[in-house]
């Protein structure tokens, strides 16, 4: 991945060894890593043990759910850093240049059952991944979510409410599949 990054994108984090790697069953699927995160120094990792609200969220999540991040794998439709400034929903441009990434993925984790989509972007990116690859994702069950980053909870009282118990119901959901 590091060697096809498109033009203007970052690296790719490392996925934190704390997961299940090729062995995992469930896949949350988040947008893009957040630059605002990058390490200065050493590598990037991504894990929900990082100090960040959006990692302690999906920390809480998983435990809550039951879901053992050795049964997960963490990955982004757009799995480089972003360019300078890119903020928001994905691009058109940044979802296609995630799919073939994706579907290499799905490969080298066969034992996929569930992918929770973490926010509106990976759902369209799902959708994508699964024209281009419906063979690959027939086998695993997409379940829409909401992102566990903070911006995911703004709104009125009822939807953040109503965000938070969907987070916490994919989450069982997935769990259910992979039992």
């Amino acid at each position: 991945l590091r060697a096809i990054s498109p033009e203007g994108a970052g690296t790719v984090p490392f996925v934190a060894p704390l997961y299940g790697g090729t062995d995992a069953t469930v896949l949350c699927l988040m947008p893009a890593p957040d630059a605002a995160n990058r390490a200065e120094t050493g590598e990037d990792i991504v894990s929900s043990e990082d100090d960040t609200a959006t990692a302690e969220a999906l920390s809480t999540l998983l435990d809550e759910s039951g879901i053992d991040t050795k049964e997960v794998v963490l990955w982004h439709a757009f799995p480089w850093y972003r360019a300078e400034g890119a903020s928001g929903r994905l691009t058109g441009a940044e979802q296609n240049a995630g799919v073939d990434p994706m579907g290499k993925l799905l490969r080298l984790v066969p034992n996929l059952r569930a992918v929770i989509l973490m926010g509106k972007g990976p759902e369209e990116f799902w959708a994508k991944v699964a024209k281009k690859s419906p063979q690959a994702v027939s086998r695993i069950t997409a379940i829409p979510s909401f992102s566990p980053a903070p911006l995911s909870l703004s709104g009125t009282t009822a939807q953040r409410t109503e965000r938070i118990a969907r987070r916490s119901q994919a989450m069982r959901e997935a769990r259910k599949i992979v039992q």
